[in-house]
């Protein structure tokens, strides 16, 4: 636990990561305890992160599936989405009357979610799900039937589709720029380069050192580097300490509408076959946002994958906008989501003195950043915890699926994203056998992994990726041997 910085302390505070995360904190911290030297540490082209590459839809509840609220966990990780999301407003009103030569930042209003028949049942699960939330939660939606700017070919029509007028987006881009001057006018350092390791005495964390073979002295580090954040944690915590972070890659791209009348809202459709659900966001000007993919690796990747690229623009133009194959690529993103073991974020300070972890959002990042910045910052000034504890760092993974649960769940992914893949199958054969065919794979993993641990679809699905390095499932094989999962019943 972290030592209370108190007001006037001069605290060297190094932030590790400048995606949104990292510059939030970093911003918070320097209003917070201006006497402070707050130092963030990344390369300015943030290439691999994932901030400069999400299409930043603003909201929870349109990321709603059947396991969100199934679970305490599950829960509380909406819950903090939720309270993340009621501080947009506020945050984008300080972000433009900053006084800065960059455009300001304007926020689409307005979400669609959609349930069209380009997946599998899964998607009529969720869609019902989501009405649930919406009604536990008292939150504005209505059914309609008009979607401005949609017009997919017929057999990608929707079935039906809620309008949220409470959730939308924004550009990832101008919100970074716009934080990237505020933090320099606050009077925050900068070190355009990568964290290389941490250096630690034997019970307190000293320094930073750089990729250039500096080491920066510092009283108190943040590691907010998203799926680039295990190396670092390991080089000063024993093994195993904390869960590893996978990389979460993802495409999507940015055109120049030509033809059609494009789209003034989000228009999305529910979370589905591993991912957050195929979605459009306008950006003005003419220019949308299309997105996005998912498929997990060890370590984060950085140039996009052909099959995911020829994936994302063919829904794109089948689900979305037919007329979308006339506009303009004006250009891709890339970047690395962070994925716990568990997929629940890793939010708090460390055993070791002075370290905090703020990472494992997977795709709640960016939308979280403002409440995490405030919760980090709690942390820090206060010497006590402000995250909740089941998201502590150092614990072992969360069991909220039993092992048949999650053999369904990813069978059942799978068999959707095969579908919206424009998979046909033999006359011979019924949709349920390509369904069993994804379900004895996953046994097969099951077996080699020999774990009872009930492990998230979206791990299953990383584990048992054709011709799949057959390291990672021994390395998977291990952490769990080395720690003893936390089973979390149904809520």
């Amino acid at each position: 636990m972290s030592r209370q910085l108190g007001r006037g302390s001069g605290t060297q505070i190094a932030v590790v990561g400048n995606g949104l995360i990292g510059l939030a904190i970093a911003t918070q911290l320097r209003r917070e305890e201006p006497s402070s030297t707050v130092t963030v540490i990344g390369p300015a082209s943030r290439r691999g992160g994932a901030s400069a590459a999400a299409g930043a839809m603003l909201g929870c509840f349109g990321e709603v599936s059947d396991h969100t609220l199934a679970s305490e966990p599950a829960r509380a990780k909406f819950d903090l989405a939720l309270e993340a999301h009621r501080r947009w407003p506020a945050l984008i009103d300080m972000l433009n009357d900053e006084p800065l030569d960059v455009p300001p930042v304007t926020q689409v209003k307005g979400t669609f979610v959609i349930l069209n028949s380009r997946s599998g049942d899964l998607d009529s699960v969720n869609f019902r799900a989501l009405e649930r939330a919406l009604v536990e939660y008292g939150e504005p939606f209505e059914r309609v039937d008009d979607v401005p700017g949609l017009d997919p070919v017929p057999d990608g029509r929707p079935l039906a589709v809620i309008h949220l007028p409470g959730e939308g987006a924004v550009d990832s881009r101008a919100v970074l720029a716009r934080f990237d001057g505020m933090s320099r006018r606050l009077g925050i350092d900068f070190e355009d380069t990568s964290a290389r390791r941490l250096h630690a005495s034997s019970d307190r964390i000293t320094g930073v050192e750089l990729s250039d073979g500096r080491l920066l002295a510092c009283d108190e580090v943040v590691v907010a580097a998203g799926a680039f954040s295990s190396p670092l944690l390991s080089s000063v915590l024993p093994p195993h300490a904390i869960q590893p972070v996978l990389a979460g890659s993802g495409f999507g791209f940015v055109a120049e509408r030509v033809l059609g009348r494009g789209f003034p809202s989000v228009v999305r459709t529910v979370n589905r076959a591993g991912s957050c659900g195929l979605h459009v966001v306008p950006l003005g000007s003419a220019f949308e946002y299309f997105g996005a993919s998912n498929i997990i690796f060890a370590a984060p990747e950085f140039r996009p994958h052909l099959g995911l690229w020829h994936f994302v623009t063919q829904c794109a133009m089948d689900q979305l906008d037919q007329m979308v194959c006339f506009s303009r690529v004006q250009e891709t993103r890339f970047g690395n989501r962070p994925v716990p073991f568990d997929t629940f974020p890793l939010l708090g300070p460390t055993t070791l003195d002075g370290l905090h972890v703020v990472t494992g959002t997977y795709r709640d990042g960016f939308h979280s950043a403002p409440l995490l910045a405030e919760m980090t910052a709690r942390s820090l000034l206060d010497g006590v915890s402000a995250f909740p504890a089941v998201f502590d760092p150092m614990r072992a993974p969360l069991t909220t699926l039993t092992v048949a649960e999650s053999i369904d769940e990813f069978a059942g992914q799978m068999t959707g994203s095969a579908y919206e893949s424009s998979t046909s199958l033999s006359r011979f054969m019924h949709h349920t056998d390509l369904t069993e065919l994804y379900r004895s794979k996953a046994e097969r993993m099951y077996e080699r992994l020999g774990s009872d641990h009930g492990l998230h679809p979206d791990i299953v699905n990383y584990l048992t990726l054709t011709h799949k390095d057959e390291a990672d499932i021994d390395a998977a094989r291990d952490y769990l041997l080395a720690v003893t999962p936390q089973p979390v019943g149904p809520r």
